[in-house]
């Protein structure tokens, strides 16, 4: 499946397989997602918080 699907996305090859080429480095076994995903939820919170509060006191705004 994963050459027929790479076959139809020649013009984006960063999207094709992206789980079989993927590389981590050297010595490194924890998950390379977790700073990502830190990161994301912490700018979800932000955005979350921020709305909350813009609802609440839309004088301000």
């Amino acid at each position: 499946m994963c050459s027929t699907f790479c076959s139809l996305l020649r013009a984006l090859p960063s999207l094709c397989c992206a789980q079989a080429m993927r590389v981590s480095a050297p010595g490194y076994e924890g998950s390379a997602m977790t700073l990502d995903y830190v990161l994301g939820a912490a700018a979800v919170l932000f955005i979350f918080v921020y709305l909350v509060y813009a609802l609440v006191r839309p004088e301000r705004f």
